[in-house]
């Protein structure tokens, strides 16, 4: 099984642009980086989206409303172990 990702990071982007830039810890191993997202205090599905480098611009987000946010490394094995949920305002 892949490491816990850990030290994720969120960070918002300029007013109005919907989008956030997240970032987590390189880890050697992982071949892909699986970040989720969804709207906070919802409890829906999370969005998916992969990233070949340990940071992800995730765009298309409502301004000024929070977001969950978690990652995980992808390796060898599939099987996600996701990072702990962060929380973030997109502006």
């Amino acid at each position: 099984m892949v490491p816990k990702a850990g030290q994720l990071i969120a960070r918002p982007e300029e007013v109005g642009s919907g989008r956030v830039k997240l970032k987590t810890q390189r880890w050697r191993g992982a071949r892909m980086y699986q970040y989720q997202f969804r709207v906070k205090g919802q409890n829906v599905d999370w969005n998916t989206r992969l990233c070949s480098k340990s940071s992800c611009i995730i765009d298309g987000l409502e301004s000024f409303r929070e977001y969950e946010f978690r990652v995980s490394y992808i390796g060898i094995d599939p099987t996600p172990n996701y990072s702990d949920i962060i929380s973030s305002y997109v502006l």
